[in-house]
């Protein structure tokens, strides 16, 4: 017969064992969940230019430790090619697709196509009218534009500007009237030439100003796109004009950092760096909370668009250090091609130099005279 002691025991061992079990068995305890990378679609106009080369991998790279999945799209500067980003990014079921326009036209179209699968957008650079998106982020663009002629009309010398422009319905379409605002009553300005660039060639930029030049010789040169630039400055320098006509350009890459640094060239920096901290500041808080810190709300026709404009800056050979962060190679070229300081003279050297005359008379008579130290003042004096 079992006394109370036995039951104990029985008891005891009983519940040991129970939690020996559940602890081999049961659910893991304090073993942190692994969620799924959130995919975000990142469809950009062209991935050429440096500035959205260096978007790109900013936004890559930040994107990592925030468990999001960047999934690409390069339209290489073609709506078609843009439009079957777009597709990607609805096959690829992306939570928010940040889109940088080609032009508004079609654009409007890709951001339905995103709508009706109920996706988050984020559009940067240029909005197109009468459309709702989730974000609008783009740097000032007109600011842009106005910072280009004030540099050009700071020079206050008469002015007959060449401005090369994209497409109306692209970013240019808003740079342009910023320099025009500026431009158009000021007492500097004798003529003005504005000519669109056909699909933002180097080549057709390097063509239209050797064709403008040889009709209107401009002494300055607006560029609204940093493709233009190489073609732009290739000419300047084949015809040596590089010096003498003061080109101003939109945005920086390296080839350009040597042409600043020289004075040959003037740019409005966009500061991708901070461009590209907002959109992923503005990603995150839409994936958590639907909602993000915007400065402004765009009546765009139909909508109400949140918004944030990003600074821009004249970037030229006073202030190009300011690039350090974002050019590794700056910072040498900075330093290189520097003056040599002139050596100071000591009192001695002063001391021992000496000055040689020769003196010519009226009769024809030379004399030849040495005399210790510098000449400040001869002053003839007849008797």
């Amino acid at each position: 017969m079992l006394n109370r002691k036995h039951y104990q025991i029985i008891f005891w061992t009983s519940s040991i064992i129970i939690l020996i079990f559940t602890g081999c068995f049961g659910s893991p305890q304090g073993k942190p969940e692994i969620k799924p990378k959130i995919k975000v679609g990142l469809v950009l106009a062209e991935t050429t230019t440096e500035r959205n080369q260096y978007l790109l991998a900013k936004i890559k790279e930040s994107a990592k430790s925030q468990n999001i999945k960047i999934i690409e799209g390069d339209s290489k500067n073609n709506s078609e090619q843009q439009k079957k980003q777009i597709e990607k990014m609805i096959t690829e079921k992306v939570e928010v697709v940040i889109m940088q326009p080609i032009n508004s036209d079609a654009a409007k179209d890709f951001i339905s196509m995103l709508e009706e699968q109920n996706i988050k957008i984020i559009v940067i650079d240029l909005l197109p009218e009468n459309v709702s998106v989730d974000a609008f982020i783009a740097p000032d663009y007109v600011r842009a534009g106005e910072l280009q002629a004030q540099y050009i009309l700071s020079q206050g010398i008469e002015l007959n500007p060449l401005i090369l422009t994209g497409e109306p319905n692209s970013v240019s379409g808003i740079i342009l009237p910023g320099n025009i605002n500026q431009l158009k009553n000021s007492p500097f300005v004798k003529g003005m030439v504005v000519k669109e660039v056909p699909d933002q060639s180097d080549i057709k930029a390097y063509e239209i100003s050797k064709s403008e030049y040889s009709k209107n010789s401009p002494n300055t040169i607006i560029s609204h796109y940093e493709q233009y630039t190489s073609g732009i400055m290739k000419f300047l320098k084949e015809t040596k004009l590089e010096k003498k006509v003061t080109f101003v350009t939109m945005d920086i890459n390296k080839e350009s950092l040597k042409d600043i640094k020289e004075g040959n060239l003037i740019a409005v920096d966009t500061m991708p760096n901070l461009l590209a901290q907002v959109i992923l500041e503005t990603t995150d808080s839409l994936l958590k909370t639907d909602s993000w810190k915007y400065d402004m709300q765009i009546n765009n026709g139909t909508a109400l668009v949140p918004a944030k404009y990003t600074p821009v800056r004249i970037i030229n050979t006073d202030n190009l250090y300011l690039l350090n962060e974002r050019f590794s190679e700056l910072e040498e070229l900075i330093n290189s091609n520097q003056k040599t300081p002139e050596k100071q003279e000591t009192n001695s050297e002063k001391e021992n130099k000496q000055t040689k005359l020769k003196i010519k008379t009226n009769d024809g008579k030379e004399y030849e005279v040495t005399i210790p130290g510098e000449i400040e003042k001869i002053e003839m004096m007849p008797e």
